[in-house]
């Protein structure tokens, strides 16, 4: 993340501000994944200020994904709608000035050097709970089983490697409910209308949240968990185009209203046409994103995060018993219980930590 800093700020490079952006959420998807094993009044605060550089470089990132999209048509548009692109984007151009602004004042906000020593902290801390073996304790029996069954699995051997059967053990309720949350979301709004574009920018979210957790834990995982995260990768593209291009709509909507009310009829009328014509690749773009979903559903996705977690030794619940919901903490417990029996000290601490998972993932 604080590698990207310059670039960042530079903004020449639209890359730089991705780059930054895409490293803040896999900060706060570490946050949510070591959560039982950090001080929760320091992570609320961390997770609160990551969440607020995530949020400032989401504004200018959406602004430059839907320049470099309107700069795209220009180049195959004839005279007269190249204007009208030009001049939506001459608008784009002075939001993105402010955006940018704004995302500067949130980095001095923030401090970047004090969020430099306060992860360090974080870290520190992790490091001294393996060290003093509070992490690395069985738990239960079925722990120990776990941690057992976790030396069998080949796997990235390294120094702190004794503790990832009981993170395995601790998150995996949550790995599955949200592997559901992307087979299986309730979409109940008709197609193509504003209701199920957020339906499905929902689903989106989840999707990048449960890949960047599966990516940490991936050494652990074995070629299921790779699977898995190549078929989020493959979703995340699809849904991508598609939430892009439900910006754009969005944002040529807007644009027709404001120049028919100033009475700019054929830059309305430009813009107008241009919309139809990118309605019909939004609609297209939706059934891709539809019938994507219902793909990764038909090939098992949730078994396949399942046996990714059972080739690493975790124990998983019977099918009859309740699948958790994310977020809740009770719900949260009630699964650790059944993955590994009677609850503990430590799962006390992962129901401390979920408030501040929630904030994380937020």
């Amino acid at each position: 993340m604080f590698g990207n800093v310059a670039a960042a700020v530079d903004g020449r490079d639209p890359e730089g501000v991705h780059d930054m952006r895409v490293a803040t959420r896999r900060l706060r998807a570490c946050l949510k994944t070591f959560a039982p094993w950090l001080d929760p009044d320091e992570q609320r605060r961390l997770a609160s200020a990551v969440r607020d550089l995530t949020r400032a470089l989401g504004r200018v990132r959406e602004l430059d994904v839907l320049r470099l999209r309107l700069a795209k048509l220009a180049e195959r548009a004839t005279p007269q709608r190249a204007l009208a692109l030009e001049h939506v984007d001459a608008r784009l151009a002075r939001r993105r000035r402010r955006a940018r602004e704004r995302m500067m004042a949130c980095f001095a906000d923030v401090r970047l050097d004090r969020l430099d020593a306060r992860l360090e902290r974080l870290h520190g801390q992790l490091e001294g709970a393996v060290a003093a073996g509070t992490v690395a304790q069985a738990l239960n029996g079925a722990t120990a089983q776990a941690t057992d069954a976790y030396t069998a699995v080949p796997h990235a051997a390294g120094a702190h490697d004794a503790p990832i059967a009981e993170l395995l053990r601790t998150i995996a309720p949550t790995l599955l409910a949200e592997s559901r949350q992307v087979t299986e979301p309730p979409l109940t709004a008709p197609p193509g209308t504003p209701a199920a574009a957020e339906e499905l920018h929902a689903v989106r979210i989840a999707a990048k949240k449960l890949r960047y957790q599966l990516e940490i834990l991936e050494p652990y995982l074995g070629e299921r968990g790779r699977e898995a995260v190549r078929r989020l990768k493959a979703l995340q593209e699809t849904l991508g185009e598609f939430h892009d291009d439900t910006v754009l709509d969005d944002t040529l909507r807007a644009e027709i209203a404001r120049a028919s009310e100033r009475g700019r009829a054929l830059l309305a009328g430009e813009l107008r046409r241009l919309r139809t014509t990118r309605r019909r690749v939004l609609a297209r773009d939706e059934r891709e994103v539809r019938a994507a979903i219902e793909r990764l559903r038909e090939q098992g996705f949730v078994a396949l995060v399942a046996d990714a977690l059972a080739a690493a030794g975790v124990p998983l619940p019977t099918p009859d018993e309740a699948e958790p919901s994310v977020g809740s903490a009770a719900t949260r417990e009630d699964a650790a219980a059944a993955l590994g029996g009677e609850a503990s000290a430590q799962d006390a601490r992962v129901g401390a930590a979920s408030e501040v998972t929630r904030e994380a993932s937020s």
